[in-house]
C-alpha cells in the first residue's frame, strides 16, 4: 500500500537498504566458506551466492506484524517504521530471489535476462490492466460491503492463472501469485474482505501441511562438530547482519539508541518467509538438505528470539517513558490542562457522543480537551492485520469526527487518536492514564432501541473495573446538536454525586439547562449512604449542591415533589423536551427499581460510574476544598447518634 508506505519514507528506506545491503554482503562473504563444504549439484557459485545473500536479507513481514500487535507496539513510532520497512524489505527480497530463480531454471544468463525482462512486463501489464479491472468488477459486485462468492472465485482463478504463467516464462509460479496479490486493489477494502474468505483454509489446513512439510525435509542427525560450528557461524552472520544494519541505520536516522537496537532486533524476524525461500532453494538444488537444516535451525533461532529480546530492551516501561515524551512535545499547550475527556469513538453514530463531550468542556476554557479515541481491534486472524495499511474505516469515522466538532465549535479543544488493539480494555485504560482523563466515556452496549433494556457490554463493565478515571457509559438514541435540556434525577448514590459534577460543567454554557428533581424517595439505600437516612431533605440537598461550584449551583434548575421518584420522572420524560438524562450508574449490590423506567423511554442517557464511590470525590479540582470539607463534616455531625 503506497500511503502507508509513505509513514515515515525516509527512516522505513534507510533502514530497509542497509537492511538489505548489509546481510546480503555478509551472506555472500560466507557462502565461500558453504559452497566448499556442501557444494550444490549443477549449480553454478554466482547462483549459490545470490541465493545465500537472499536468504541473509530476509524479514518475515506476516511474523513480525504478529510480534508487533502483541507487543504493542504497531501504534508506536518504532512499530510503524519497522513495518514500513519490512514492507519494502519484502518485495526487494522477492524481487531479488525471481532474479535468482532465474538464473538457476535456465544456464544461459541471456535467457535468464530474457525471463526476467517478460516478468517485469507481465507485472506491468498487471498493474495496468487487471488491477483496473479488479477495481471495476469489485465495486460493481460488492453489496453492503461484502463480497460475492463468485468474485471470490474470481480472484482465485486470476491468481493461479498469473502463478502458471510466470512458472512458464521461466520463475517459479509463487511469484506470479505474489505479483497478483500485490495489485489487488486496495480501495473499499477489496483485499481485505478476500483475506478474510481464504484465511481459514489456508491458516487452518496450509499453512500447518507447509510447516509440516518444510520440517520432514529437515535433516539434523548427520550433523558433526564442522557442521555444528558451522551453524553457529551461519547465525552470528545472519543476526550481525540484519541486527547491525538495521540498528546502525536507525542511529543514523536520529534515533535513540534503545529504539534503533529495537528496530535492528525486529528486523532480524525470519519466520515463514524464510522457510518459503529455503524450499525453494531446495527444489532447484541450490541447497543440499544439510545447508537446508542449517538454515532452517537459524531462521527458528532469529524468530524465536525477537519477542523476549524486544521485551527486554524495549518494555511497557521504555514504551511509556517514549509516550510521555512525544506527548510533551506534542501537546505542550495542553499538558498542564486540569480537565480533558477521553471519549470512544466506535462508528458513524460517534457524533453524539462527541455532542455531549463537548457539552462538558467548553470550548471558551483553555483547560479543557476532548480525545476521541479510535480502537482499531486485532485478533488472531490474519486479516485483521491488514487493517494497519493505508485508510480504512477509522479515518472515516474519525472525519466524520471532526466534522462534528467544528459544527459545534469545540474543534479547538478536540484531538483524535487511533490505536491497533488486542486488548481494548487495557489500551483505553492506559491512553486515560498517558492523558491524565478526568473522564471516560466509552458506549453502554450494542442494543440501544427505544423500548429496549441493553445489556452493558463485557468491555463496558471491564473498564468500570480497571479503569483509574471517572467512567460515563453512553447510550445513544441521536443527539444531532448541541444539548440543550438535561434532566438528572437525585437517588442518592456515590455515583449520582458524579452525574451532578458533570452537569455542573454543562451549566456553563448558557444554551443548557439542566434540570434537578429531588423527590420524596430520592435515596438509593447502598451500604455506604445508609446513615444518610436520618438527614433531612434540605441537608441532602446541602450534601449534593456544595459537590459543585456556586455558580453551578445558581444556574441548575432545582424540581422538589412530594411524589415518588419514578412517579416525577416518568413525567418529565413523557414530555419529551430532554436531549439527554445523567444517572449516576446502580450500586452493584443491590437492584435498580428505576432500569425499566429509565431503558423505556427513546432519550439519550449518560450513566456515570465515580472512582471514589465513598466520599463523592469532586472531579473538578477548582472547587475549593473546604467545601467539599464542610459537606462531609456536617453529614457526619448529623448522622452521628
Amino acid at each position: 500500500d503506497p500511503t502507508f508506505l509513505a509513514r515515515g519514507k525516509r527512516s522505513s528506506l534507510l533502514i530497509s537498504s542497509t537492511g538489505i545491503a548489509f546481510p546480503f554482503a555478509l551472506g555472500c562473504a560466507v557462502s565461500l566458506l558453504l559452497y566448499d563444504k556442501y557444494p550444490p549439484a549443477n549449480v553454478s557459485y554466482a547462483s549459490f551466492l545470490l541465493f545465500i545473500g537472499c536468504a541473509m536479507s530476509i524479514t518475515a513481514f506476516p511474523v513480525l506484524a504478529r510480534i508487533l500487535a502483541e507487543r504493542k507496539l504497531l501504534a508506536t513510532t518504532v512499530g510503524a517504521i519497522c513495518m514500513g520497512a519490512a514492507a519494502i524489505d519484502d518485495i526487494v527480497a522477492w524481487c531479488i530471489l525471481a532474479l535468482v530463480v532465474a538464473v538457476v531454471r535456465v544456464s544461459d544468463y541471456l535467457v535468464a535476462l530474457w525471463s526476467t525482462m517478460t516478468a517485469i512486463a507481465f507485472i506491468i501489464f498487471l498493474a495496468k490492466v487487471v488491477r483496473p479491472l479488479m477495481l471495476h468488477l469489485g465495486r460493481r459486485m460488492m453489496v453492503n460491503s461484502h463480497l460475492p462468492s463468485h468474485m471470490c472465485s474470481f480472484f482465485l482463478v486470476g491468481a493461479l492463472i498469473s502463478a502458471w504463467i510466470t512458472d512458464f516464462i521461466g520463475i517459479h509460479a509463487i511469484f506470479g501469485a505474489f505479483a497478483f496479490g500485490i495489485v489487488v486493489p486496495r480501495e473499499h477494502a477489496i483485499h481485505r474482505l478476500l483475506c478474510e474468505k481464504i484465511e481459514d483454509l489456508v491458516v487452518t489446513i496450509m499453512l500447518p501441511l507447509f510447516f509440516t512439510y518444510s520440517g520432514l525435509r529437515t535433516v539434523l542427525n548427520n550433523f558433526d562438530a564442522e557442521a555444528g560450528a558451522l551453524l553457529v557461524l551461519v547465525t552470528v552472520v545472519a543476526i550481525v547482519g540484519k541486527f547491525g544494519g538495521c540498528t546502525i541505520a536507525a542511529r543514523l536516522a536520529g534515533w535513540k539508541w534503545r529504539q534503533s537496537c529495537t528496530v535492528g532486533v525486529l528486523m532480524n524476524t525470519k519466520g515463514l518467509v524464510e522457510l518459503v525461500v529455503l524450499n525453494l532453494g531446495l527444489d532447484y538444488n541450490v541447497l543440499t538438505t544439510e545447508l537446508f537444516s542449517m538454515f532452517v535451525v537459524m531462521a527458528l533461532i532469529t524468530t524465536f528470539l525477537t519477542s523476549p529480546i524486544v521485551f527486554l530492551i524495549y518494555g511497557p516501561k521504555h514504551m511509556a517513558s517514549d509516550a510521555a515524551e512525544l506527548q510533551a512535545l506534542v501537546d505542550v499547550e495542553r499538558r498542564d490542562e486540569r480537565f480533558s475527556i477521553l471519549a470512544c469513538v466506535n462508528d458513524q453514530r460517534a457524533g453524539s457522543m462527541i455532542n455531549v463531550a463537548a457539552g462538558i468542556c467548553s470550548s471558551k476554557n483553555k483547560e479543557r480537551a476532548i480525545y476521541a479515541l479510535r480502537l482499531t481491534p486485532i485478533s488472531d486472524r490474519v486479516s485483521s492485520y491488514m487493517s494497519i495499511e493505508g485508510p480504512s474505516s477509522d479515518e472515516a469515522i474519525l472525519a466524520g469526527v471532526r466534522q462534528q466538532a467544528t459544527m459545534i465549535g469545540c474543534d479547538k479543544i478536540l484531538q483524535t487518536i487511533t490505536c491497533h488493539s488486542n486488548d481494548a480494555v487495557e489500551d483505553i485504560c492506559e491512553v486515560s492514564r498517558q492523558k491524565n482523563a478526568s473522564l471516560v466515556i466509552s458506549e453502554w452496549g450494542i442494543a440501544t432501541a427505544p423500548n429496549e433494556a441493553p445489556a452493558m457490554s463485557n468491555i463496558a463493565a471491564a473498564i468500570i473495573k480497571q479503569c483509574d478515571s471517572n467512567v460515563a457509559l453512553f447510550i445513544d438514541r441521536g443527539i444531532s446538536h448541541r444539548i440543550r435540556q438535561v434532566l438528572i434525577p437525585w437517588r442518592g448514590n456515590a455515583n449520582d454525586v458524579l452525574a451532578i459534577q458533570i452537569a455542573g460543567f454543562m451549566t456553563k454554557s448558557k444554551a443548557t439547562t439542566v434540570t434537578l428533581i429531588f423527590a420524596q424517595d430520592s435515596l438509593y439505600p447502598t451500604p455506604e449512604f445508609a446513615d444518610h437516612a436520618r438527614l433531612s431533605q434540605a441537608q441532602r440537598e446541602e450534601l449534593v449542591t456544595r459537590s459543585i461550584s456556586k455558580r453551578s449551583r445558581d444556574l441548575m434548575h432545582v424540581m422538589r415533589s412530594d411524589s415518588s421518584l419514578s412517579k416525577v420522572l416518568a413525567e418529565e420524560l413523557a414530555t419529551g423536551k430532554y436531549d439527554l438524562l445523567i444517572i449516576g450508574g446502580a450500586d452493584r449490590r443491590c437492584s435498580d427499581p428505576l432500569e425499566t423506567l429509565i431503558f423505556a423511554n427513546d432519550i439519550s442517557i449518560l450513566v456515570c460510574y465515580s472512582r471514589d464511590d465513598r466520599d463523592g470525590r469532586n472531579i473538578e479540582s477548582s472547587v475549593p476544598q473546604k467545601d467539599r470539607d464542610l459537606v462531609f463534616n456536617d453529614v457526619r455531625v448529623a448522622s452521628s447518634p
